[in-house]
């Protein structure tokens, strides 16, 4: 089914409905679609966020290599125990 025709799909089931509770719910979500996403995170996670960056910037990072293998190391100290 294309785009297209998926927009047909939902406008002709949009003109049956009835339900106001549903209706009100797909308006609360086309009004929050508008809404970028950072604006609504948390103080601490907007701070989190930022700190991260900070170190990012600043070169300390680990590849995804040494992630996956600090990971399997304690998977497997884990499985020994």
């Amino acid at each position: 089914m294309t785009i297209e025709n998926k927009k047909l799909d939902l406008i002709q089931w949009l003109t049956s409905l009835t339900d106001e509770h549903i209706i009100s719910k797909l308006y609360a979500l086309k009004q929050g679609s508008d809404i970028d996403w950072y604006d609504e995170l948390t103080i601490a996670d907007k701070n989190a966020i930022t700190k991260s960056i900070a170190q990012a910037d600043a070169g300390e990072t680990i590849s995804h290599i040494e992630v996956k293998s600090k990971i399997r190391s304690k998977i497997q100290h884990i499985k020994n125990d």
